[in-house]
């Protein structure tokens, strides 16, 4: 094949018609058995509730990475489940790996920021917004009152019984934007809930708080306010 157009054309007819063994051919190996916002994932999806995928004119394509927008529609009803992104990488042929909704992981996906599965826990650990963090946990900085940081907090708040903890910290260095996510836990494998802050480097390289989400993929991609 060509190129993504095509490959995922041939996706979408494959996906269509039910032969799964077409759609897995037309995948990479990570891809098809990875969880997560996997290609293969979404079609263990679509068996399940008879999704076709419908792709749209939309393409950005780098040398060898490439993302193809389209539709998901249920099969039976036309009913439509809003637009995604199919993420196609080229080693020798051109093959679908990711899926995302969002337009940012796209261009960051096809400009190499980020790989073609997102996974924050694929992401370099951030010693800084780990210290941050732990920072705010200790109090001894004036920071949790800072609106934000107390907006993120009150999430937590209905659970009285478990003791605030970090979770993890990622960052996607070229972007200067960092996760940190902190929770209540109530035992050493027993974290029962969690915000997640989203941490961006100012000119001096000091973290700012720009806002909080309840995941770190959201924390990770979310946009600077304006101003």
């Amino acid at each position: 094949m060509e190129g993504p157009s095509e490959v995922v054309r041939a996706f979408s007819a494959a996906l269509r018609a039910r032969d799964f063994d077409a759609v897995e051919a037309l995948c990479t190996r990570e891809g098809w058995e990875s969880g997560g916002e996997s290609v293969g994932r979404l079609v263990r999806q679509a068996r399940r509730r008879r999704w076709d995928f419908v792709p749209l004119a939309e393409l950005v394509e780098g040398d060898a990475r490439a993302a193809v927008c389209g539709l998901l529609s249920d099969s039976t009803t036309q009913r439509q489940y809003g637009r995604l992104w199919l993420h196609a990488i080229r080693d020798g042929e051109w093959r679908l790996e990711g899926v995302t909704k969002s337009d940012k992981a796209s261009a960051l996906f096809v400009s190499g920021v980020i790989p073609a599965i997102f996974a924050p826990e694929r992401l370099p650990e951030s010693p800084a917004a780990e210290a941050w963090a732990k920072s705010l946990l200790s109090d001894t900085t004036s920071q949790a009152k800072a609106p934000l940081v107390e907006e993120g907090l009150e999430c937590l708040s209905h659970d009285v019984t478990g003791v605030l903890d970090l979770v993890a910290a990622y960052q996607i260095a070229l972007l200067g934007r960092h996760a940190v996510g902190i929770g209540r836990r109530h035992g050493p494998d027993d974290l029962r809930q969690s915000v997640w802050f989203a941490l961006e480097e100012d000119e001096t390289q000091q973290l700012q708080v720009i806002g909080h989400a309840p995941s770190p993929n959201a924390a990770l991609l979310m946009e600077t306010p304006a101003g």
